[in-house]
């Protein structure tokens, strides 16, 4: 574990409690911070306490994530811009040009392992 992983606060948007446990223990076991939130407004709410990254589940039961990250952008007025990754089951192939279209810089599909989240990590959170 590094200074800068500690420093490193994680977002995690996931509905689902056995991938929100799965996904927290995997990215805390890397040494970062982590809050897990279970839907849109929730994640709205939460995004402006200092993330240094998101993980956005899709398929949200009260907005996707599609939505959600679309309002994050809007509400962040150009300032810096927080790395929003699409955390998903889905492959359907209009998906990655809807998650660009928002600015989603990402698309991780659901399984990943610690070592894919590790790597998205430290691309998004070392600049």
């Amino acid at each position: 574990m590094t200074d800068k992983s500690i420093l490193t606060k994680i977002l995690i948007v996931e509905d689902h409690p056995i991938v929100a446990f799965v996904t927290r223990n995997m990215i805390s076991g890397l040494g970062y911070w982590t809050n897990v939130v279970v839907n849109g407004k929730e994640a709205l709410t939460e995004f402006y306490n200092n993330y240094s990254l998101i993980f956005m589940d899709i398929d949200l039961p009260d907005m996707t994530g599609i939505e959600v990250a679309a309002e994050i952008r809007r509400r962040e007025h150009n300032q810096k811009n927080i790395p929003i990754i699409a955390y998903t089951a889905y492959t359907d192939s209009n998906l990655k040009s809807s998650c660009l279209a928002v600015g989603i810089e990402e698309i991780i599909n659901k399984p990943a392992t610690p070592r894919k989240f590790q790597k998205t990590i430290l691309h998004y959170c070392s600049k």
